[in-house]
């Protein structure tokens, strides 16, 4: 990350959370031993372990079928299968080594692409319209 400014990631916590002012990298967001300790360990209060209403709603009604990318993913299988059922070319990121072990062990024999790999910087210099 030498010449760029690292990326934060934000984590939810509850209210009245201790925020810690002298990070390390294992309690940095923006590094994946973060990430990893919380995998590990089951702290994913983030992870849904379904599919979004919306998101079925929005899939059904596109008629062509092509490539999608889910960044930062995470351990939520069920919205890989998702895709791979409905047809998509799916490909996922984490920079999390234990949610992409998680994910393949999980999924098995899964078609597309689990990549363990930072997301974020691999866009910094990049430009969307």
């Amino acid at each position: 990350m030498e010449g760029r400014a690292p990326v934060h990631y934000l984590y939810a916590c509850a209210k009245g959370c201790p925020r810690n002012t002298n990070m390390r990298e294992s309690s940095d967001s923006a590094w994946p031993a973060f990430w990893n300790q919380r995998y590990a360990s089951g702290e994913t209060p983030w992870t849904l372990h379904a599919v979004p209403a919306a998101l079925r709603s929005f899939v059904k009604r596109r008629r062509k079928r092509g490539s999608v990318l889910i960044p930062g993913r995470g351990t939520d299988h069920e919205v890989l299968q998702f895709f791979q059922t409905a047809g998509f070319e799916v490909t996922a990121i984490d920079f999390s080594t234990v949610a992409v072990a998680q994910t393949r062990k999980a999924l098995g024999n899964f078609e597309g692409k689990i990549i363990r790999g930072d997301f974020s910087s691999s866009i910094s210099d990049s430009v969307f319209i």
